[in-house]
């Protein structure tokens, strides 16, 4: 059997007895290049049933050594004991992402310490506004000797979606981190008039009822193409718009260009 255990000085228990000539001794051994004596309990000959209990101290496979007092010996099963307190590290490149217009691909590297008891569950659960968790699928790919995994996942749904990635360790050890993606498929709208004052060179352009429910707006970009050329002008109207969630009315205006000009396209 195998015993998982975080902390140093665990006890490793057995019931032990000998009906007949009596018990000797009870030994703890431990596989190292073959079973070597690590501790010993004399019994001096009882019949009784008896426990026999051994601190454990490092990793490794131990098993129990029992004789009578005609040296006859009994073996117990081979039990596997680790000794591990650290839990794995998990590394990411963000932990939160600007807004994006794509799906983000998420990367996740798990590692637990050298000698300790290896990667045994990754879990990456999405995080719903009401606190409860779901599982998603994930690519997950770990090491041989359980050391170090990675874990890849696509994340596609739009919004501000939140994530949690779960490693565990054979002993139980545990870690997480939490991700935070933000995508928004949907350009805003809004009702863009561009008027021509021809007089005095100037171009009006009016940008009304501006609605964008998920990244907010941030900078109104005009683009304009010079008559009777292949030249395009841009210019950014130095308008920084509310943050968030909104629907409201915003006016930009008088923008001086000194060539006759037509709208090619505003966003």
């Amino acid at each position: 059997d195998v015993e998982r255990s975080r902390g140093l000085g665990d006890v490793y228990k057995r019931q032990v007895y000998d009906l007949q000539s009596g018990l000797m001794k009870v030994v703890l051994e431990k596989y190292d290049n073959g079973w070597k004596e690590i501790n010993t309990i004399n019994f001096n000959g009882e019949v009784d049933l008896r426990q026999a209990s051994f601190k454990i101290s490092s990793s490794g496979k131990y098993r129990i050594a029992v004789y009578d007092e005609l040296s006859h010996v009994a073996y117990t099963n081979e039990s596997e004991y680790w000794i591990d307190k650290i839990a794995p590290t998990i590394t990411i490149a963000q932990q939160e992402y600007g807004w994006i217009n794509e799906e983000v691909p998420l990367h996740f590297d798990i590692a637990d310490n050298i000698n300790g008891s290896g990667i045994e569950e990754l879990v990456l659960k999405k995080i719903s506004d009401d606190g409860s968790e779901t599982e998603i699928l994930v690519q997950k790919n770990i090491s041989q000797n359980k050391i170090s995994a990675s874990v890849d996942a696509i994340i596609s749904e739009e919004g501000i979606t939140n994530y949690k990635l779960y490693a565990r360790d054979k002993a139980g050890n545990q870690s997480y981190v939490y991700v935070t993606v933000k995508i928004d498929y949907v350009a805003p709208t809004a009702d863009v008039d561009a008027v021509i004052n021809e007089a005095d060179d100037l171009l009006n352009v009016n940008i009304n009822n501006v609605v964008e429910e998920l990244s907010g707006c941030d900078l109104s970009t005009t683009y304009f193409e010079i008559k009777d050329t292949d030249q395009i002008v841009t210019d950014v109207l130095k308008y920084k718009f509310d943050s968030g969630r909104f629907s409201n009315i915003y006016t930009l205006s008088l923008i001086h260009i000194s060539e006759p000009t037509r709208p090619l396209y505003i966003s």
